[in-house]
C-alpha cells in the first residue's frame, strides 16, 4: 500500500512535467489541469470528494489526465481514489459541453477498491461543473480488540459495499 501512494505521485509530477515540457506552438497539445470538489451518493451512501486530474489537452477537445484526491465517505472511513481521467469537449468555446469517463483505484489504509464514473456537464472559462453516475467497489476491514477476564479477543469484520449512485461535481478546470 505504502508503493502505491510513493510511486503515484512520482508518475504523476513526471507525467505533468512533460506534458508542459512538450507544449507544441500550434497549441494542439497543451497542459491540463482539472480541481473539483463535490458529491456522491444513494439513499444508502454518502461521500464527499475533492480530486485533482492533471493531464494533456489535444486540440481543445481531448483531455486525457491521472487523477489523485481525498474522499470520505457516510461511515468515516477516508479513501483516497487514484484514476485515469477522459474528457471530451463536444464544442470548445465560451460555454463547452462535455463528456467525462473516469476508471480507477480506491485506497484505503488495508483495503483497495474500484470505481468508474461516466458523467456530462459543462466549463464555462475556468469554471466547471458536472454530474452522471457512478459505481464503486469499496470493501473495508475493522479490526476489535477486547480484553474479557484477562484474555484478549480478536474480532474482523469485513465488509463489501457496492455503491451505484449520482455524482455531482463543480471546479475550475483549464
Amino acid at each position: 500500500m505504502r508503493i502505491y501512494k510513493l510511486f503515484f505521485p512520482v508518475i504523476l509530477i513526471f507525467f505533468c512535467t512533460n506534458s508542459i515540457a512538450q507544449e507544441d506552438k500550434d497549441n494542439n497539445i497543451k497542459y491540463s489541469l482539472s480541481v473539483e470538489t463535490g458529491i456522491m451518493g444513494n439513499p444508502d451512501y454518502f461521500a464527499y470528494e475533492q480530486t485533482i486530474v492533471n493531464g494533456i489537452n489535444i486540440k481543445n477537445k481531448h483531455s486525457l489526465g491521472l487523477g489523485i484526491g481525498v474522499g470520505v465517505n457516510w461511515d468515516d472511513a477516508e479513501y483516497w481514489p487514484l484514476y485515469f481521467n477522459y474528457r471530451y469537449y463536444f464544442k470548445p468555446d465560451k460555454i463547452s459541453p462535455h463528456v467525462n469517463f473516469s476508471i480507477g483505484a480506491l485506497l484505503q489504509e488495508y483495503d483497495q477498491g474500484f470505481f468508474t464514473s461516466i458523467t456530462s456537464g459543462f466549463k464555462r472559462y475556468l469554471f466547471s461543473f458536472s454530474s452522471g453516475i457512478f459505481f464503486n467497489y469499496l470493501p473495508y476491514t475493522r479490526s476489535y480488540a477486547f480484553d474479557y477476564n484477562g484474555n484478549i479477543y480478536y474480532e474482523i469484520e469485513h465488509k463489501e459495499r457496492y455503491s451505484v449512485g449520482f455524482i455531482m461535481k463543480a471546479g475550475i478546470t483549464f
